[in-house]
């Protein structure tokens, strides 16, 4: 009876232990899949930020240019207004 009883409980125990197993394996999928997850928006965060760093690039260009152009117009009226008495 006793041998039976320890049988059992090994039997138990390494039930108990494979389930725990698969538990942590499946633990283990589940984060390698929200990983990847993470990994992919990281990706589209990154092509999404270039993108916006472009986008500012060409309106900073685009806002220097005319401030330039304001700023010649300006000169080229301030020298009128010296030259006539």
């Amino acid at each position: 009876m006793k041998r039976a009883l320890g049988i059992l409980f090994c039997c138990t125990l390494a039930l108990a232990a494979g389930l725990g197993v698969a538990i942590l394996q499946a633990r283990v999928h589940q984060d390698a899949g929200e990983l990847d997850r993470l990994t992919k928006e990281s990706v589209a965060f990154e092509l999404k930020r270039d993108h916006l760093e472009e986008e500012n690039a060409r309106i900073e260009l685009v806002v220097r240019e005319r401030w330039n152009a304001a700023e010649m117009k300006e000169g080229e009226v301030k020298e009128g207004e010296v030259e006539e008495p």
